[in-house]
C-alpha cells in the first residue's frame, strides 16, 4: 500500500572530504539513503572535474562532508561550483553538527563580495610588500 501524499525519499550523494563519515552520517540523520563518495579537497583546483561531479548527481541533495567547518577551506569556491552546475540543494555538514547550506541570495550578497574584498585586500598586500622590497633593495646598494 501506498501513500500518495507522502513526500518522495530523496537520494542523498555525500562527498567525503574529511572527518569520520560515520559521525557526520549519524550527527545529521542522512540514513542508509545516501551515497558517500570520498574526494580530495584539492579538486577545486580541476574545475572541469568539480563540475563534471556536481552535474552527476544533479536532482540529488548535495551534502559535503568535513571534519570542521570553522577550518574548511574554499567554501565559497565549492558553492560557486555548486551555483554554476546547478545545484539546487547543497550543504557543508561536519562532525560537530554544524551545517552551511547554499544559497543564492547569500553567495550573490555575501559570500562574492566578501571573496571580492579578500581578495582586493591580498593584492594591496602584496604590492606593500614588493614596494618595501624594493625600497629596501635600493637602500642597501
Amino acid at each position: 500500500m501506498t501513500n500518495e501524499h507522502s513526500p518522495q525519499l530523496q537520494r542523498v550523494t555525500v562527498l567525503h572530504l574529511s572527518g569520520s563519515i560515520e559521525r557526520i552520517v549519524a550527527m545529521h540523520r542522512l540514513g542508509d539513503a545516501c551515497d558517500v563518495r570520498p574526494i580530495h579537497d584539492f579538486i577545486v583546483a580541476k574545475p572541469k572535474d568539480v563540475l563534471q561531479l556536481l552535474r552527476s548527481v544533479k536532482g540529488q541533495r548535495i551534502v559535503i562532508a568535513t571534519k570542521d567547518l570553522r577550518y574548511q577551506r574554499f567554501r565559497t569556491v565549492w558553492k560557486m561550483y555548486a551555483a554554476l552546475s546547478g545545484a539546487r540543494a547543497a550543504m557543508f555538514a561536519d562532525e560537530l553538527g554544524a551545517t552551511d547550506r547554499f544559497g543564492w541570495a547569500k553567495l550573490a550578497a555575501v559570500e562574492l563580495p566578501l571573496l571580492m574584498l579578500e581578495a582586493c585586500a591580498s593584492i594591496v598586500t602584496l604590492a606593500v610588500g614588493w614596494l618595501r622590497l624594493v625600497r629596501y633593495r635600493s637602500m642597501c646598494r
